[in-house]
Formats: structure tokens, C-alpha cells, sequence
């Protein structure tokens, strides 16, 4: 994060007119794709359910149900979107206070 706020953080783009505050929006919604956490997680929910549901019609299977530990997995997506959270605030934060001349000497 630190070499990226150099190269294509807040001072560069904000020399040509980008207000800071949208660059350090930007820097949060890149480092928080935490969302394909999310998507991974319900597309293999989907999967496992479908899954179960053809399993339970076979043979020796009828008592197959779809139970997911909810709470755990609930648990552990907010246990990852907080430490997310946690390890991006301060580089973005930093990286929108760099001035732009600051930026442009380091290229």
C-alpha cells in the first residue's frame, strides 16, 4: 500500500483535479474486496445445497439435510471484514495526506 499511495495514490491524481476524499474512498473500496469473501462464501452455500439436495435422493443418503454452521460462518466474515477494515484505514489515510510534490519526487 505504502509504494502504491507513491505511484497512483491521492497527490498524483489529485494534481490533475481528483478530490482527496474520493481518492481515499477509491483506496478503501480496492482494499476491501473483502465483498469476493462474500460472494466465494454464498456461491459455495448454493453449491453445497444443491449438492445435498441430489445427494438425499439416492440410496443410504435420505437422511442428508443442509444444516451450515450460520453463526460460524457469520463469525468468521466479520472476523475477516474487520481485520479488512483494520489493516487498510491507516494506509489510506496516509496516503491521502501526501501532497502532491511529495508524490512526484519519488518518480
Amino acid at each position: 500500500m505504502t509504494r502504491r499511495s507513491r505511484h497512483s495514490g491521492p497527490p498524483i491524481v489529485e494534481a490533475i483535479g481528483v478530490h482527496k476524499t474520493y481518492e481515499t474512498g477509491r483506496l478503501r473500496v480496492e482494499a476491501l474486496t473483502g465483498g469476493a469473501i462474500v460472494a466465494g462464501t454464498s456461491l459455495g452455500l448454493v453449491v453445497a445445497y444443491n449438492v445435498v439436495a441430489n445427494s438425499a435422493s439416492q440410496p443410504g443418503y435420505e437422511n442428508l439435510r443442509f444444516a451450515p454452521p450460520w453463526v460460524g460462518l457469520l463469525l468468521i466474515l466479520t472476523i475477516v471484514f474487520m481485520a479488512s477494515i483494520a489493516t487498510t484505514w491507516a494506509p489510506a489515510r496516509r496516503a491521502s495526506r501526501i501532497m502532491p510534490a511529495d508524490a512526484l519526487r519519488y518518480e
